[in-house]
């Protein structure tokens, strides 16, 4: 699975949007969005909400849970569960 901050700046970038004007769609620092994207530090809950709504993609994509590789995310969930 990719690191997040590869799958966030994709997602910022297919949508057309620099950091700043990205940042300025979520009410966010611009620093943040790069802190993000090189895997300094996660977004919260509310921020992905934010990510997903302004990059118009889906929580689950900006995370690369909608990936599946022969269904490797359930059997990693199941293994980690037990």
């Amino acid at each position: 699975m990719d690191k997040f901050g590869k799958r966030f700046r994709e997602c910022r970038k297919a949508a057309g949007l620099t950091q700043v004007a990205a940042a300025q769609l979520m009410g966010i620092g611009h620093s943040s969005i790069s802190e993000y994207e090189n895997d300094v530090s996660e977004p919260t809950a509310s921020v992905l909400f934010k990510m997903a709504e302004t990059y118009g993609c889906s929580i689950d994509h900006l995370l690369g849970l909608d990936v599946p590789d022969n269904g490797i995310i359930v059997r990693t969930i199941m293994r980690d569960g037990e």
